[in-house]
């Protein structure tokens, strides 16, 4: 998938979502007498759990141990409902829609002192950083900017809980990778954001779930559940950025009031 045809992207990503909803809601109606599901992949594989919900684009799944996996909807093929002793547990079968994220007021963009200034002198807001650093790297602008306002609501100077800073949260380590002289600098900390940004969806192969999934959970973690992690956490933090994402390039296909 080409990273700029956003329309192809989002048409995919609503019909991955919309027809592992409804794979699972066909094991609904078998569900008062069984006890658990069947759940086949498409790489052949086969999983036997407690229940399957899909939350955004994301099928998470209940095992019978109490453990919960998540990973892209689109790889469900097929919910099928077994018996008790086919999984040693109770089940509920459910389908859950994603709500919709509630996402605060568009922030103004303010303008930020970068060190490498265009040439009439004039320093670079936000915005322009953000598109420089889409074209350059082959990022849908949209995404990154997405990107941007989930991790720190375009406040160069965030800092979290865990030490990450700057505008993409970039952890020290990863600044250091990245060559990042200063993580608070506008310039620095989109450019490097975005590079790495295009590490992930290269490595997963433009997979916008998984590449965001390691971006908030870190490789590692995407790399041992083959997919995305179990966390709530980063099923939201995917669900928020593709919410912006999407409400960015309707904005921006939205013709202005009063015009044809």
């Amino acid at each position: 998938m080409k990273l700029g045809g956003n329309s192809t992207f989002t048409a995919r990503w609503r019909m991955s979502a919309t027809a592992a909803v409804m794979l699972c809601s066909l094991s609904l109606a078998a569900a008062a007498t069984s006890q658990g599901v069947l759940i086949h992949l498409k790489d052949g594989g086969l999983l036997e759990a407690r229940s399957c919900r899909i939350e955004a684009d994301t099928a998470l799944i209940e095992m019978g141990d109490g453990g919960t996996i998540g990973f892209p909807a689109d790889r469900v093929v097929r919910v099928e409902a077994v018996e008790l002793e086919d999984v040693g547990v109770g089940v509920e079968i459910v389908s859950v829609p994603a709500p919709a994220v509630a996402e605060p007021p568009a922030l103004p963009t303010p303008a930020i002192h970068d060190t490498n200034p265009p040439a009439s002198g004039k320093p670079a807001s936000i915005e322009s950083l953000i598109q420089q650093a889409a074209k350059t790297h082959g990022i849908d602008e949209a995404l990154l900017a997405a990107v941007v306002a989930v991790e720190s609501g375009y406040k160069p100077r965030a800092v979290s809980r865990k030490g990450a800073g700057g505008l993409m949260q970039l952890m020290p380590a990863t600044a250091k990778e990245l060559a990042v002289t200063d993580r608070f600098d506008p310039a620095q900390n989109i450019d490097a954001g975005a590079r790495y940004l295009r590490q992930l969806l290269d490595q997963h192969g433009d997979s916008y779930v998984n590449a965001l999934a390691a971006y908030n959970a870190g490789m590692g973690r995407v790399a041992r559940y083959k997919g995305m992690p179990p966390y709530r956490e980063t099923a939201t933090y995917i669900r928020r950025v593709l919410n912006r994402m999407e409400q960015r390039t309707r904005a921006s296909k939205t013709p202005p009031a009063g015009s044809r």
